[in-house]
């Protein structure tokens, strides 16, 4: 058998399976245990779904067996070293968590124990770890929104807690006084699973209604205790209430607060620029200006800067990928980067500076000499010259210019504006030189090009 890769297609349909496997105990074995379930399903039924959910449990611990791991950052696939790690973290669990005790009590060593033996799969919780370490793995991963799995974990926490108290009331109900059964009058045990399922819920989430309660009044206006274990059972689901909704509360605040991080640093800085110009008694229509480039950067990048602080700490070699992933369109639609070697277009796309240019922006001046090279992400610009008094035309994205006098040293011929706010890329003859003269053959087309476009 091949080793899996832990991040692999595969294992994560597997994992799905092995969750589907121990949620499946987490309900079943409960109603398994109260409501001996075969009054509410057939228990040939609920034989083939456990013995289903105890293969799945079977088979994994045989794929962990076979699954890699990640340690420092390296794929660990030798199967020894997979083998001496899972024995010794996770297979005596695994194990324990199989052992079909209530299989063999029920149609082997005492049949008249088949009452308990739901009992015995209550080992299956110990699978619970699983279904946790499979959703932190899950929220870490670039494949899936941290924030929806974080939702649906809280949401599936909730209500198993919800649904184990609700057995738990049913059985605890049985045990209580006979003249004060809460169900003794209710034959069907849906309808009683449902009446504990909605104490739960009003217990947990408040302090109940009042139409269910551990205590009765008597004729002469006296209050009774229903029955001592209930009354405990009471005040534990209050205590258990509380710490829920302080978990569900900071969980929720948790999840809010991280969906509008970005947001809040934003707000967080036009509040300090604003502040700035106030104090300085800026021009209230440059103020304008300034919020209103920082709006339409808040638009583009989701911050207030070209480029994101997160991707400044990556490799060249990352960069590169993510530049090019980024600006893959504009470099194939550039012609005279059409035929550039591979490795000369990642070392200029890391090199390349984005800037955000507002509207009615003098990129470049006629007649100055020229230190850079421009690329046209987005927006639109006028090209045109104030000694011909001539404009040459408008530029979009994938145009480029600036490369007349980057190359040949010499003076601007035109002068180029915004017309639009402009996303361009920005080459500085420093770094273009340094990466040219590592590819001569490269480096004389490109020069050929130039003076083409100079004639």
């Amino acid at each position: 058998m091949q080793v899996l890769h832990p991040n692999s297609k595969k294992l994560f349909i597997w994992n799905l399976v092995l969750i589907a496997a121990i949620l499946y105990n987490c309900f079943s074995v409960p109603i398994e245990i109260v409501f001996r379930v075969q009054n509410l399903v057939p228990s040939s039924v609920i034989t083939i779904l456990n013995v289903v959910s105890d293969l799945v449990f079977c088979i994994d611990i045989v794929i962990r067996l076979r699954t890699g791991f990640i340690l420092k950052g390296q794929l660990i696939d030798d199967p020894k070293l997979i083998r001496s790690r899972y024995f010794k973290f996770h297979f005596w669990i695994h194990f324990t968590s199989c052992l079909p005790i209530d299989l063999l009590l029920r149609f082997f060593l005492a049949p008249s124990l088949s009452s308990i033996s739901g009992l015995f799969r209550l080992l299956r919780f110990l699978r619970l770890t699983d279904a946790f370490l499979i959703a932190n793995s899950w929220e870490q991963s670039v494949d899936f929104n941290p924030l929806l799995i974080r939702m649906a974990r809280l949401f599936i926490i909730i209500v198993i807690v919800q649904h184990w108290i609700a057995c738990v009331w049913v059985e605890v109900d049985r045990i209580s006084d006979p003249d004060f059964i809460i169900t003794k009058s209710i034959e069907n045990p849906l309808d009683q699973y449902l009446i504990a399922f909605y104490w739960s819920a009003t217990t947990l989430t408040t302090v109940g209604y009042g139409d269910i309660s551990a205590t009765v009044s008597t004729d002469e206006g006296d209050l009774q205790i229903r029955s001592t274990p209930m009354l405990a059972l009471t005040v534990c689901v209050m205590v258990i209430g509380v710490s829920l909704y302080a978990y569900v509360i900071g969980s929720v605040a948790a999840i809010v607060s991280n969906l509008n991080v970005s947001l809040s640093q934003f707000r967080e800085k036009l509040d300090r620029v604003q502040s700035y110009m106030r104090d300085r008694n800026i021009p209230l229509s440059l103020q304008r200006k300034v919020m209103d480039y920082y709006q339409y950067m808040w638009e583009y990048n989701k911050s207030t800067n070209p480029v994101s602080d997160e991707l400044l700490g990556l490799p060249n070699s990352l960069r590169a990928q993510i530049d090019i992933h980024l600006h893959k369109k504009l470099v194939e639609t550039v012609p005279i980067f059409q035929d550039a070697p591979a490795h000369f277009l990642e070392q200029i796309l890391v090199k390349l500076e984005p800037k955000v240019y507002p509207p009615n922006s003098e990129v470049i001046r006629e007649g100055e000499i020229g230190h850079e090279m421009y690329f046209v992400e987005s927006g639109e610009l006028e090209a045109y010259s104030i000694k011909q008094n001539q404009v040459y035309g408008i530029m979009k994205a994938g145009s480029f210019f600036g490369e007349i006098a980057l190359l040949n040293k010499t003076e601007r011929t035109a002068s180029v504006k915004t017309l639009t706010y402009c996303e361009l890329l920005i080459l500085g003859r420093e770094d273009f030189e340094t990466e040219m003269q590592y590819f001569p053959v490269f480096a004389e087309s490109v020069r050929k090009t130039a003076a083409s476009r100079l004639e």
